[in-house]
């Protein structure tokens, strides 16, 4: 299960998030007090400025057939290959 780090208390209402872990791999620390969280195979993130908020969506859930130019970041790399999927399943 993914789960975010320790926080390290701090003078505001929050704490600072140190680390994040994710289902596989080792934790993930900041780097120049940032950490990047990067979609792949359909899943695509996108932050709030301001807000303090990021939203993770899956593509698959508006369509299963998601075309990516980069091979592996979806489950098409042409929108050709996606309608001969499509046509083929009927």
């Amino acid at each position: 299960m993914s789960q975010f780090g320790k926080l390290i208390s701090n003078h505001g209402p929050g704490g600072y998030i140190q680390t994040l872990t994710g289902d596989v791999g080792p934790a993930q620390f900041p780097n120049f007090g940032n950490i990047n969280i990067f979609g792949a195979n359909g899943i695509e993130t996108e932050g709030s400025a301001g807000l303090s908020t990021l939203l993770v969506k899956n593509l698959r859930d508006v369509s299963e057939y998601v075309v990516a130019p980069i091979p592996g970041d979806a489950g098409y790399s042409s929108i050709q290959a996606a309608i001969n999927q499509a046509v083929a399943d009927g």
